[in-house]
């Protein structure tokens, strides 16, 4: 072979090498930039799912007051979107979530001229306070599966929101 035929291969043997190094480190870096984009996610749902843990009481509190005029929309539907588009794996217990925190927004609304008291009769902050600690279990439990995802996927360790439930909202 002679001195031409050498030069080309490794010109050629060199050019590979470039290309595919190239093409490697860019599968890498969208390999990265995905897995960034995905933990924005989770942190997005994270926030979404505390958001919504104070909106509920929240609400409770402006019917209590009267302020019926003052009720916004849930922030659920962020839950909700970015479980079906990213997090396919909770939606069961997004699902139990939703459900729980209908059932509470459904009692609040049937009991809604019971609550502007000052005290709710004892059978009522008993069923209330039941409505709410199912809601508050649900979320917690929502809550340590993504706790569990996000220290296998990204290495994160999420802080958890404590408060006892019950204890979220005046009985």
């Amino acid at each position: 072979m002679d001195d031409f035929a050498k030069a080309l291969v490794a010109a050629i043997i060199g050019g590979l090498m470039v290309m595919a190094g190239q093409f490697i480190q860019d599968r890498r870096k969208a390999a990265e930039e995905k897995k960034k984009r995905k933990e924005d996610r989770l942190l997005e749902l994270i926030y979404a799912i505390y958001e919504h843990n104070h909106w509920l009481p929240t609400q409770s509190r402006l019917m209590a007051q009267g302020s019926h005029d003052k009720l916004v929309v849930t922030p659920f539907s962020r839950i909700q979107g970015l479980t079906q588009i990213y997090f396919r794996q909770f939606l069961p217990l997004v699902g139990k979530l939703a459900l729980a925190g209908e059932q509470y927004q459904n009692w609040l609304l049937n009991n809604s001229e019971h609550i502007g008291g000052v005290t709710l009769p004892d059978n009522l902050a008993d069923e209330r306070r039941t409505m709410y600690r199912n809601y508050i279990s649900c979320s917690d439990a929502l809550m340590n599966e993504i706790q569990k995802y996000a220290k296998h996927e990204f290495g994160l360790q999420v802080v958890k929101y404590e408060i006892e439930a019950g204890t979220r909202f005046p009985a």
